[in-house]
């Protein structure tokens, strides 16, 4: 489709043309020449209004049919910015719960170890492979099952006491102490 403008132009110059023709034929008097080409100017002034105005309403026909799109990639634009601000979260939780799980590691990895000593006090010194104990050594054993018996007792009434102060009861002293071995 042409363009509008285009149009006019040569429309204005083919009247132009049509004028100049007509006054070099009219070789009579000279108002006969500019009743001709008066009606031909007054119709071209009309057809410049009429393709204006056609020009004028295409251009707003396409903004209105282009406002739903404009809006669309505004939408798009937006969504993109958000999805880009979630990712860059997501990826610093990630890192957060990967710290997390190591701390929950290195707390699990404590804890056994502070059962297994619970257990077997001697699992901490190196194993010697001895038989028979000199009388020293026995007393150390003692020693240290008589440790491993406190630390029992100590627990089990830091749990009794945190019970009782919770309203749930708890473990008697005697109860404790036959649980830790030392009744």
């Amino acid at each position: 489709m042409a363009d509008p403008a285009d149009l006019l132009k040569a429309w204005q110059h083919a009247i132009r043309d049509l004028g100049g023709v007509a006054a070099s034929l009219a070789s009579g008097p000279a108002g006969a020449a500019s009743d001709l080409v008066r009606p031909l100017q007054h119709q071209a002034e009309l057809l410049q209004q009429v393709l204006q105005r056609q020009l004028e309403f295409e251009r707003e026909l396409l903004g209105r049919a282009a406002a739903p799109l404009h809006a669309a990639q505004d939408l798009v634009d937006q969504a993109t910015g958000t999805f880009r601000g979630q990712a860059t979260s997501f990826r610093a939780a990630s890192m957060t719960f990967g710290q997390l799980a190591g701390l929950m590691d290195q707390q699990a990895d404590l804890l056994e170890r502070a059962g297994t000593l619970m257990r077997d006090p001697l699992a901490a010194f190196p194993q010697t492979h001895l038989t028979e104990h000199s009388e020293g050594e026995n007393a150390l054993l003692d020693a240290m099952v008589d440790v491993r018996g406190a630390v029992y007792g100590l627990v089990l009434d830091v749990v009794e006491g945190q019970e009782l102060e919770h309203g749930r009861g708890g473990v008697s002293q005697i109860g404790a102490r036959g649980v830790a071995g030392t009744v």
